[in-house]
């Protein structure tokens, strides 16, 4: 293969990227190599290295991701044909030109089509550390000798992984809302200019900045193979998310106020509404937390907000509502009364703790959530005989 390479007219290859499409799974973008195995090929005998292949069909899919239990794969295949599945897709592609001399782009064609080899060929994906562009940066970190990462390693951002997240599912109001609650404090870590190269368009504007050792830039000048037609998919507030979760908020502190003298029957439904969603939401957060392999989805300080623990309480929310007492009302609240310290110290110490990262607006939800179930529980249950009294103790000293 090196010996017909080389008798050949020396190869050309081009970085492309391609925009996001309607589909959730494209809103991140896409990257890959177009190679001409003689560099006065014209666009129709291109050859794509794609790094970004998988099956979206495999049984327990959903499961296995968030797990970080799927596999991709290379493959190598006409650029013709993605190029018309993309124009399809109404998605942009701009190819940028490899300035790489002719024995690093050949070293690099040949490093590519070991890549996609079937024993090579497959890796454990990761959205933000191994997926398309990735595998494209450290191949081309390989063939400049370093010279990639010796331009963006270090390199502030002003950006974290979740600044991503919230661009990309902006218009997609339901993940948007899972991405401000499961993920834990890493999705909150600033990152260089080398590691938000994982997404295409921050690959190509890191690479436009990388000069080679002859003072030859690394990218050409780009070419623009289709433009989108259609709005930006990604087009909505990336905050809504944190917007409705802050209403939640406010919402159950006022319920926290109207339900204090409510008869126990009444308090404890409400005490086992909030019940299900804290248990429900709690497991959901431990399962992840301890199955998925993902750094980012790992430790997530929300634990401390929303607990399996709780379930005990269904209980005294049963008392309340069959036998209309408070029976088992003290150490109900004795043990919210910890959960409710917690959930303030998590609150408190999220600005100074690099572990308690992440939004604020889920633990709010987490604290006025508590603060209801204490009021549910009897908290301040009498504050309106205590307000009627204090309003009578000046007429009787008249």
């Amino acid at each position: 293969m090196w010996l017909a390479l080389t008798a050949a007219a020396a190869p050309r290859l081009e970085l492309v990227v391609v925009g996001p499409g309607d589909s959730q799974y494209t809103l991140y973008g896409h990257a890959g190599v177009v190679a001409f195995d003689q560099g006065d090929e014209p666009l129709s005998q291109a050859r794509l290295f794609n790094f970004g292949i998988t099956d979206f069909r495999r049984p327990n899919y959903i499961v296995d991701f968030l797990g970080g239990r799927v596999d991709f794969w290379g493959h190598e295949r006409d650029y013709q044909t993605y190029l018309d599945r993309w124009t399809r897709h109404d998605r942009e592609v701009v190819r940028y030109p490899l300035n790489l001399g002719p024995d690093a782009t050949k070293a690099l064609l040949l490093r590519m089509r070991d890549r996609v080899r079937e024993e090579t060929k497959h890796y454990r994906y990761d959205t933000f550390r191994e997926n398309c562009a990735t595998r494209i940066r450290d191949l081309l970190d390989a063939a400049t000798g370093g010279a990639v990462y010796g331009a963006l390693a270090g390199v502030p951002t002003g950006r974290s992984f979740r600044d991503d997240v919230r661009q990309a599912y902006a218009g997609q109001p339901a993940l948007l809302l899972l991405t401000e609650i499961f993920p834990g404090p890493a999705l909150d870590e600033p990152r260089d200019a080398w590691a938000m190269a994982y997404r295409p368009v921050a690959l190509a504007r890191g690479l436009a900045t990388v000069t080679l050792p002859d003072g030859t830039p690394l990218l050409g000048e780009p070419h623009v193979d289709r433009r989108r037609e259609g709005p930006d998919p990604r087009t909505g507030n990336p905050n809504r998310a944190q917007i409705f979760l802050w209403i939640i908020s406010v919402v159950l502190l006022a319920m926290s106020v109207v339900i204090v003298g409510a008869p126990p029957w009444a308090r404890g439904i409400v005490l086992a509404g909030w019940l299900a969603g804290d248990v429900l939401l709690g497991g959901a957060l431990l399962w992840v937390a301890l199955t998925t392999a993902w750094p980012d989805m790992q430790g997530s300080p929300l634990l401390l907000s929303y607990s399996v623990l709780d379930v005990g309480l269904f209980w005294t929310a049963g008392v309340f509502i069959i036998r209309r007492g408070e029976r088992g009302g003290r150490w109900a609240r004795g043990w919210l009364w910890v959960r409710l310290g917690l959930s303030l110290s998590l609150l408190a110490l999220s600005p100074f703790v690099s572990a308690l990262n992440g939004p604020i607006a889920p633990r709010a939800v987490g604290v006025a959530g508590v603060a209801l179930a204490l009021r549910c529980a009897g908290v301040g249950a009498d504050a309106r005989g205590v307000f009627k009294r204090l309003l009578r103790w000046p007429l009787r000293l008249g």
